[in-house]
């Protein structure tokens, strides 16, 4: 089933399988390759691509179940500050054509993963029932990495161990 117009002379090895596929376009969104991780006390806030997607060429077979196509491996290690990064299509297969050679812009947004939370009116219980604080309330400021600030209850209580001195 060899389509009009087209002659096999020969081909080696003698025993070759030839599948001929017909041709399709496509659409497909592009998604960055993130690799590392930026600085100690940073986190990427955001992503920007420009363009977002890609129109590539290739055997139907082949591009009728890709939705989507990674960019080069773009390394944001140990990155200080937002950046952006030009880069190239990573295409599947060798057999994919890019429609455009148009390099792919992607912006990286990083910020400090650090915060500051207060809490107002955290009582405040002593290992010793005997003693008392005024205020019994404090307001506490507490630095930590946000992806710790779950871990945190909602309403805290802090606990203060007295020594065990004659006098406080």
């Amino acid at each position: 089933n060899i389509p009009e117009g087209v002659t096999i002379s020969r081909y080696i090895p003698p025993i070759l399988d030839i599948v001929l596929d017909k041709p399709m376009i496509r659409d497909v969104q592009i998604r960055p390759n993130i690799v590392g991780s930026p600085q100690k006390g940073l986190k990427i806030t955001k992503i920007t691509i420009e363009p977002t997607s890609f129109t590539i060429k290739g055997a139907r077979q082949l591009l009728k179940n890709i939705t989507e196509v990674k960019t080069e491996a773009i390394n944001v290690d140990q990155i200080s500050e937002s950046r952006t990064f030009k880069t190239s299509l990573s295409l599947p297969s060798k057999t994919l054509i890019a429609q455009h050679s148009q390099q792919i812009s992607v912006k990286i947004e990083v910020a400090s993963n650090i915060i500051e939370r207060e809490f107002t009116q955290v009582k405040v219980v002593l290992n010793d029932d005997s003693k008392s604080l005024d205020p019994p309330e404090v307001t506490v400021t507490m630095t930590l990495k946000e992806d710790k600030l779950p871990d945190l209850p909602s309403e805290p209580i802090l606990k203060v161990t007295l020594p065990d001195k004659k006098e406080f």
